[in-house]
């Protein structure tokens, strides 16, 4: 204390600058990033993050949960920055894209693995999320190999 009174009333100079560690953050609920996540958004996730490619959809997602789904939609993109139906796909699409090009599966085989029951549908879904069918994403990918 005595230093730091001296260096602040001028009389005397620091001669070497001395760093001190701040001390480790303590994690709690106001600092992890968590706030306002309760149970059914945890459980939300979770389920689309284990269910999506099995063909979850929101109805399906709103029948396990005890909420709307203006309220589920609200809370869910308040914490994820995106809607569950928006997740969903986003699963899908970020599952079905390694297997188009790493692969040689049949479009019908990775439209099934991501939850879809008709290869039409994975075509339409791909196809409006990429701006490419899953056979022109894969002979595109397949070249940079």
């Amino acid at each position: 204390m005595q230093l730091l009174s001296n260096l602040l009333d001028g009389t005397q100079s620091a001669k070497a600058q001395v760093m001190v560690a701040p001390p480790p953050v303590a994690v709690r609920e106001s600092t992890s990033g968590s706030i306002g996540l309760d149970d059914n958004m945890r459980r939300a996730h979770q389920m689309i993050q284990e269910l999506a490619c099995q063909g979850l959809t929101v109805t399906q997602l709103l029948a396990r949960l005890a909420i709307s789904q203006k309220t589920l939609n609200k809370r869910f993109a308040a914490v994820y920055g995106r809607t569950p139906g928006e997740a969903i796909r986003q699963i899908r699409l970020e599952r079905a894209k390694p297997w188009l090009t790493t692969t040689e599966l049949f479009i019908g085989r990775i439209a099934e693995m991501c939850g879809f029951e008709e290869a039409s549908n994975f075509n339409l879904f791909f196809k409006r999320e990429t701006s490419c069918t899953p056979s022109q994403f894969r002979a595109s990918h397949q070249e940079e190999r």
